[in-house]
């Protein structure tokens, strides 16, 4: 699921803070990955969404 930019924030301030860490949030949302290795994911996941979904193999959206 998507989530804005402050929501994901938000979120990972709440996890640093169940675990008792201390540190940035925006930090621990920030990634070194290649984007293009990302954007190259994103696409394979859209494929086999689509495949799951033509083959009726996906869940229910």
């Amino acid at each position: 699921a998507f989530f804005p930019p402050r929501e994901r924030e938000r979120v990972a301030q709440l996890l640093l803070d169940r675990r008792n860490l201390h540190g940035s949030a925006r930090t621990l949302l920030r990634t070194s990955a290649d984007p293009l290795l990302l954007a190259r994911a994103a696409a394979l996941e859209e494929h086999t969404d689509l495949l799951l979904d033509r083959h009726a193999l996906g869940a229910p959206r």
